[in-house]
């Protein structure tokens, strides 16, 4: 990951801007790793994909994909809409489509989170990575604690 570096002051320079995103893994690793209940993870994931993806809204929905052809944030950061790589860099996510980031854990599906991003909203390449890897907190949770088909 890069990171921004301000100047501060005129006599240095400061860190800013991924201490918040690190937190958010940290979080959500811990929320796993203590046995919080999945719906707790899900709730804290959603909040933080929110944030680092600028989005109006982000919800989590069992056992569904591709239903209304969303756009899909894809495991390795790219953007694909009506099965096109999109450029989010020089485009900013697609307007007037939700996008999906699935979910997957111990090698199996478990759901999705549906995103509707911001008039604006513009990840860069590393918020997108950081975005699935909250993702697989939630998957390796769901695996164990709450596997498909279960309510």
């Amino acid at each position: 990951m890069t990171a921004e570096l301000t100047a501060a002051d005129g006599r240095g320079w400061k860190y800013c801007g991924w201490a918040g995103y690190l937190d958010g893994i940290n979080a959500a690793a811990q929320a796993a790793a203590t046995g919080s209940s999945p719906a707790t993870l899900i709730d804290q994931v959603a909040s933080q994909l929110t944030r680092v993806l600028s989005l109006l809204a982000c919800r989590f929905q069992y056992g569904a994909a591709g239903l209304g052809r969303p756009a899909r944030l894809r495991h390795d950061g790219t953007v694909i809409v009506a099965d096109q790589p999109w450029d989010v860099d020089a485009k900013g996510f697609p307007v007037g489509t939700d996008a999906e980031l699935l979910v997957e854990g111990g090698g199996v599906f478990q759901g999705r989170f549906l995103m509707t991003p911001g008039p604006d909203a513009r990840p860069t390449a590393e918020q997108r990575l950081l975005a699935v890897a909250l993702a697989d907190q939630v998957g390796a949770a769901l695996a164990t604690s709450h596997p498909v088909g279960q309510d």
